[in-house]
């Protein structure tokens, strides 16, 4: 095992994207018309913009979703279901990104990833300590903890970013509650958004510019007094 930080210093890696590869680009107010699709994709942004996906049936919308896309934070966009169809609306900035199918589809949770062991530090001086999975390629963030019936208390997942951004986290397709905390670069948690909901598409947003977000069970920052300010190492 090796310190999360040296994650944030690796140079090079490879992610051989098989599939549909697909580049779009739709102007602030512009629209992807409703479309479905069989198999679900990965969506890597080029650019930072705002926009709101819409599911439609016999002709209606019957959901609306907001979206928020900040370059090279990548998402899950699962298959539409019979008799529906999406669409796109731009509602701010000039959207511009990739798509892929991955080859084969995404039907369900990723193989466990590579682990390491990280610790929070609470303001009070007490260790938390945690097994996390490595999310480090566009595949591995896009799917996250997507699919998994269960989350011991003692786990979690580590996405890293590398380099400092914002960032956007969706519940989409997670079965069970998390508790989202985001990063900052000096390894302090400057947001902890608890106890997510499953399945909820509203856009959970990091506070300005983060290297990291660390998902854990729903509940344990609140059990374990983990705040905003503690440090990670």
């Amino acid at each position: 095992m090796m310190s999360i930080k040296n994650y944030l210093n690796l140079q090079f890696h490879h992610e051989d994207l098989r599939g549909t590869l697909t580049f779009v680009e739709v102007g602030a107010g512009g629209k992807v018309p409703p479309h479905a699709h069989s198999e679900g994709y990965v969506v890597i942004p080029l650019s930072s913009a705002s926009g709101e996906r819409s599911t439609h049936e016999s002709g209606k919308i019957i959901k609306r979703e907001s979206l928020v896309l900040y370059p090279l934070v990548p998402y899950y966009v699962e298959p539409t279901q019979k008799n529906q169809t999406i669409s796109i609306t731009n509602t701010g900035g000039v959207s511009a990104f990739q798509k892929f199918v991955p080859n084969p589809p995404i039907k369900g949770p990723q193989p466990e990833l590579p682990t390491e062991q990280m610790t929070i530090i609470s303001q009070g001086g007490n260790p938390h300590t945690f097994t996390v999975e490595m999310a480090v390629t566009f595949v591995q963030k896009a799917i996250g903890l997507m699919f998994r019936p269960t989350l011991a208390a003692d786990r979690g997942m580590l996405f890293v970013w590398s380099t400092p951004r914002r960032v956007a986290m969706y519940m989409r397709n997670t079965l069970v509650p998390l508790d989202v905390l985001f990063i900052d670069p000096g390894f302090s948690i400057s947001k902890i958004h608890a106890n997510a909901t499953p399945g909820d598409t509203t856009p959970i947003l990091s506070n300005g510019d983060v290297i990291y977000t660390l998902e854990l069970p729903g509940g344990a920052t609140a059990k374990m007094g983990i705040r905003v300010g503690d440090t990670i190492q």
